[in-house]
């Protein structure tokens, strides 16, 4: 709409809209009747005593259709009462013959169509403005979700390139056979791949996440109260690397190498002194004894350093009867 309004209807809604309300119509119906009223003394030597009003239509029409039907009648009642004093004969004087009379019936039987047509453009130019007004903000709001879907797409290929990046350093310098080490890579991102896509469009929760990367041993796998919270990106791919290298481990060496091993994974939100925190179990028994790894490799970075970076608190035990990891992160950083 507004590429097809000529700039004079807007400048004209722009105008209707600033004199909407309060004085300012009143104080525009003043300043043109008292302008039509110079105009009609100025043109006295040439019409004389003829076409008393002929200077007050236009400004009355121009008061309605600006200010609407009240000014318009302020208009209206003002021109009659300067034309009936200054030019109808005696000038001066509120005196009069019933020709004078007739005329100022005459006057105002020719004036109040005006008016309410004016009244009703006026009516007509206020709701053009207000959809004009409607379309830019929508326009406008669509223009500033689309520069936030940018700045956060550019956002999120950074975080995910620098984490691509970070996996393939870390699995590669490792010590891994290089078929062990493809396959490992390989893994890390499809876990990566499954957070990342489901984030996109709308933000996967925690029990869909989790599901998703214990699918491959979902019958040896109990997830007990994992709330459907919301996940930011950022933490999304968080917890899928932290599920994925954990179900891994339990695959290679605990709970999930053997047929009657069992995992355990539970979510709860709990109050930590008005502060909701999120916190995040993984159990196993059933399996082989833990055993504490003889050194830190990427595994650790995933489980234990990435996640103190970003705030939270993790703890890993090694005790009987199997592995025990927790991470708790404040619930305002994983769903913001």
């Amino acid at each position: 709409m507004p590429d097809k309004v000529p700039k004079w209807g807007i400048w004209t809604a722009e105008l209707v809209d600033r004199l909407k309300g309060g004085w300012r119509p009143y104080l525009l119906a003043v300043a043109a009747v008292v302008l039509a009223t110079v105009l009609r003394a100025a043109l006295h030597p040439l019409i004389g005593d003829r076409l008393f009003f002929t200077t007050y239509f236009p400004a009355i029409g121009i008061v309605a259709a600006l200010g609407g039907l009240l000014p318009g009648l302020v208009a209206l009642v003002l021109s009659m009462g300067l034309a009936w004093f200054l030019f109808l004969p005696p000038a001066l004087s509120f005196d009069g013959t019933k020709i004078e009379a007739l005329q100022l019936g005459l006057f105002l039987v020719a004036c109040t169509p005006l008016v309410v047509v004016a009244a009703l453009l006026n009516v007509a130019i206020g709701w053009l403005g207000q959809q004009r007004r409607t379309i830019l903000r929508v326009q406008d709001a669509e223009a500033r979700q689309h520069r936030l879907l940018v700045k956060e797409l550019e956002h999120r290929l950074g975080n995910l390139f620098g984490v691509v990046q970070l996996i393939a350093i870390r699995t590669l310098q490792g010590e891994l056979e290089p078929a062990e080490a493809r396959a490992a890579f390989r893994e890390r991102i499809a876990a990566l791949a499954s957070a990342s896509s489901a984030s996109l469009g709308e933000r996967p929760n925690v029990r869909g996440l989790v599901e998703r990367q214990v699918k491959p041993y979902r019958s040896q796998v109990d997830i007990d109260h994992c709330e459907a919270i919301e996940l930011e990106p950022k933490a999304a791919q968080q917890l899928a690397l932290i599920c994925h290298e954990l179900a891994t481990n339990a695959v290679k060496y605990g709970a999930l190498s053997v047929p009657g091993g069992r995992v355990s994974i539970a979510c709860k939100v709990r109050d930590a002194d008005g502060d909701p925190t999120f916190e995040f179990t993984w159990s196993e028994w059933g399996g082989p004894a833990p055993a504490t790894p003889p050194k830190r490799g990427f595994g650790s970075e995933v489980l234990e350093d990435a996640p103190r970076y970003s705030g939270a608190t993790v703890s890993m035990t090694f005790d009987p009867p199997g592995l025990r990891y927790t991470y708790r992160h404040r619930l305002a950083w994983l769903s913001r």
